[in-house]
C-alpha cells in the first residue's frame, strides 16, 4: 500500500512517528517528525499524511517548510509510482 511505503521511507530517513488522529469515518492523519521530538531540540521537520480508505487508498501529503526538497520529491515519486502500478498483479503475463 502507498501509505506503508511512505511510512517506511520516512523512518529510514530518520523521521519518527509522532501521532495519528481520526479525521472522519474513513480518513486518518499521521504525523512524522525529525528533530524537535524532544524539548529544546530545535525546529522539527514535519510530514503530515492524510490517508483516506473509503475508495481504495487516497493519500495526500503536506510538509513543513524546513523539510528538504529531495525528501519531498522522493515522497512524490513514491506516490506516483504506486498510482501507476496495478493492484493484485504479481508479475504474471498473459
Amino acid at each position: 500500500m502507498k501509505s506503508e511505503t511512505i511510512f517506511s521511507y520516512l523512518v529510514n530517513e530518520g523521521f519518527q512517528f509522532a501521532e495519528s488522529k481520526l479525521l472522519g469515518n474513513t480518513t486518518t492523519l499521521y504525523v512524522y517528525q525529525k528533530n524537535g521530538i524532544y524539548p529544546n531540540s530545535g525546529n522539527p521537520q514535519c510530514v503530515f499524511l492524510e490517508v483516506e480508505q473509503k475508495h481504495g487508498e487516497d493519500v495526500s501529503v503536506r510538509f513543513s517548510m524546513n523539510v528538504p526538497v529531495e525528501l519531498r520529491d522522493a515522497v512524490y515519486d513514491i506516490m506516483k509510482r504506486e498510482e501507476h502500478e496495478p493492484e493484485n498483479c504479481s508479475g504474471v503475463t498473459i
